[in-house]
């Protein structure tokens, strides 16, 4: 199959979801969420785009370095690069259902193993969402890092349990979830956390745990606070609140 090929097939299957455009802009998309698309004008999904496009390299070759390597040490996993899968489901209701979530995360599990790295699992409105990733990591030893929903606590601390029992690396929550109206109208709500909530939900589990959907350096300190072992810097791809400033290539820090 080349490339060619590829695009005229994912056309089809993504139909009434996504374009499959040569550039992806967010513009033919823009505020069809669930969908492909930014929230509202979509300008924060664009903006992403046009943030990361600013970004250039430097050429050095007065140095001595033979052999360049990306690898580094995560959580005692010794990886490729310092680049991860980000958490992704919701394929029924986002991407036309063509294939079965528990094989969307199976494979983006296994994927990211082949890379030499890692892979995140994601959560939705339907909580099998949640429960496919949960497989796929422990079908593959533990090798990936699954991140909840800011669901309502008791059902949240239920859900790092969860992510315990199946071996996982690590845990995460998705933060930048916290405002999505799809979670409300499927009756699984979301909400923002307070700092003690946070604090909580981090002693509650014995897994390194990610906060996601960080966007200013006071909430990135009251993460540190709290006990959070990394955050992703992140505006959820400009999905949740329109005309957010630009978060491209989500950084994790720890």
């Amino acid at each position: 199959m080349d490339l060619t090929e590829l695009r005229e097939r994912a056309k089809e299957k993504l139909q009434g979801y996504c374009r499959v455009c040569p550039v992806c802009d967010g513009r033919a998309c823009a505020g069809e969420v669930p969908g492909m698309g930014g929230a509202g004008t979509g300008s924060a999904f664009t903006a992403n785009l046009e943030a990361l496009g600013r970004y250039r390299f430097n050429m050095r070759t007065l140095h001595d370095v033979k052999a360049p390597s990306t690898s580094f040490e995560l959580w005692g996993e010794n990886l490729s690069m310092p680049i991860l899968a980000a958490p992704m489901t919701g394929v029924s209701h986002s991407m036309g259902g063509k294939i079965s979530e528990e094989d969307f995360l199976q494979e983006i599990i296994a994927g990211s193993l082949l890379a030499g790295t890692l892979g995140m699992s994601g959560d939705g409105p339907d909580p099998r969402m949640y429960a496919s990733g949960l497989k796929a990591i422990a079908d593959h030893h533990g090798k990936g890092i699954p991140v909840a929903k800011p669901r309502a606590q008791e059902e949240a601390g239920k859900y790092l349990q969860a992510a315990e029992a199946a071996g996982a690396l690590a845990v995460g929550m998705d933060m930048d979830g916290a405002g999505m109206i799809m979670m409300a109208l499927a009756g699984q709500p979301v909400s923002p956390k307070t700092f003690g909530e946070i604090k909580e939900l981090i002693g509650s589990t014995r897994l390194p745990f990610i906060l996601k959907g960080i966007m200013t350096p006071e909430e990135a300190e009251l993460g540190l606070a709290a006990g959070a072992a990394a955050i992703v810097v992140s505006n959820h791809g400009g999905r949740v609140l329109d005309h957010t400033p630009s978060r491209p290539g989500s950084k994790v820090g720890c």
